[in-house]
């Protein structure tokens, strides 16, 4: 799996244009005005967008999750059960799957490491550096994008406040779609154009418009915030169905999320051990490790198990 690093330059001059025509992949057209009318302003957009976030730092919530995947012998396998998506932003996340009340998927990681445990007979995880995941030394991660980029598809992330991208038009949708720059990739935003909440994130290359991972927002509800009074509690999306790698291979997550909050309940702040792969590797005590970038210069672990 490989993302092609471009200069920030470089990058911005791609969102530009491909945020000024129309694809045949997403039917954005940013050209004759039509029903939505005129777009907004992108320092408008970006300020409403921004200003939703702003009390939002960490996130806790229990969640139906519906895992489909390919296996290695290319049969589709579908699993239902329950668990949390939790993170810390910009870039620590927890997606935890258990069935019959046992661990049976921990898909999680931070800034410098992601990792996903298998439970069950199974009882393996592989590991990564993030630099080394898209790089040719290192083994293929389980899923293609970094476990960190769900907190990106779930619509958490900060629009650049002082840029000046194009906003363009999806009338079938009656959404509003903006381009900007992210941490490892690049994301292409709808917003609603009554409510002004995400409906729709994408994680694609600018170099060549490739669409690698993509999100459906619905259903959204308040989220309990300490110290945030009544009425200023942030929206956030309680269907969220993710999709991620290409034709036959393609994968989902489709999550119902209950009761978002800033921590869990009874607690006063998230744990930091959720994020920490030692303590999780204590508590899950898998059989296998897989090191992915063994061969990379710097891996995730410098020795084995």
């Amino acid at each position: 799996m490989s993302r092609p690093a471009l200069a920030p330059a470089v990058a911005l001059a791609a969102l530009a244009a491909l945020s000024a025509c129309r694809s045949p992949e997403t039917g954005v057209d940013d050209g004759a005005v039509g029903a939505l009318g005129e777009p907004p302003a992108y320092r408008d957009l970006a300020n409403a967008h921004n200003a939703r976030l702003a009390d939002v730092a960490g996130f806790y919530a229990t969640a139906n999750v519906e895992v489909t995947w390919v296996d290695e012998h290319g049969n589709r396998q579908r699993e239902v059960g329950e668990g949390n998506l939790i993170f810390n932003r910009p870039d620590q996340v927890a997606l935890t799957f258990r069935k019959l009340g046992e661990v049976y998927l921990w898909l999680g990681g931070g800034p410098e490491r992601s990792w996903m445990f298998w439970g069950g007979d199974l009882s393996r995880v592989h590991i990564a550096r993030n630099e080394n995941i898209f790089s040719p030394p290192c083994e293929e991660f389980p899923i293609p994008l970094l476990p960190a980029e769900l907190i990106d598809l779930y619509g958490i992330f900060d629009l650049p406040p002082d840029a000046d991208l194009a906003v363009a038009a999806d009338e079938p949708r009656s959404a509003w779609v903006v381009n900007a720059p992210g941490r490892w990739c690049h994301r292409r935003l709808w917003v609603d154009a009554k409510s002004m909440l995400p409906v729709r994130v994408e994680l694609f290359d600018a170099s060549s418009g490739r669409v690698w991972a993509s999100s459906a927002l619905s259903e959204y509800v308040e989220m309990s915030i300490r110290g945030v009074a009544p009425g200023r509690q942030p929206s956030m999306p309680s269907r969220v169905e993710v999709r991620a790698g290409e034709g036959e291979q393609q994968g989902s997550v489709r999550l119902t999320i209950f009761s978002p909050a800033d921590v869990a309940p009874g607690h006063t702040r998230l744990n930091p051990a959720l994020f920490d792969f030692d303590a999780i590797r204590r508590n899950l005590r898998p059989r296998e490790v897989i090191v992915l970038d063994a061969a990379c210069a710097r891996p995730a672990l410098d020795a084995g198990p």
